[in-house]
């Protein structure tokens, strides 16, 4: 793919052509089959085990807390803002123990999570 431009399997091509590639400049990158294992794997890299809490919305796809069943964690839901139905800061702030290990979000209809008060309210809760 990164020659070509081209993602391909054993039933033919998956994507198109891309006449301009993205470049990054991280050094690794991994190609999952679904938005789950994305999510799945993002649980493996930051660590998170048997004994640790992840903070999510209740108002998402189900992957969202399933990722970190997979790995023996226990996802905790923290309330959202009714206006913009993503995650609210203060309600993430008080959901956050000394077992939390992460949190995520999912930015719902496309509309932005409100990033950096979330994370200055996982911050200032420690």
């Amino acid at each position: 793919m990164l020659r070509s431009g081209v993602c391909r399997s054993a039933r033919g091509s998956t994507g198109s052509r891309s006449t301009s590639p993205r470049r990054s400049e991280q050094p690794y990158a991994a190609a999952v089959s679904s938005g789950t294992a994305g999510l799945h794997l993002l649980c493996v890299a930051a660590g998170v085990g048997p004994g640790d809490e992840v903070i999510t919305s209740p108002y998402s796809f189900v992957a969202s807390a399933n990722c970190a069943i997979y790995e023996g964690a226990t996802p905790v839901f923290a309330d959202i803002d009714p206006h913009t139905l993503n995650l609210d800061p203060v309600a993430v702030e008080a959901a956050v123990t000394d077992r939390t290990r992460r949190w995520w979000r999912s930015d719902i209809f496309g509309y932005p999570s409100e990033l950096d008060d979330l994370q200055r309210s996982a911050s200032d809760a420690g």
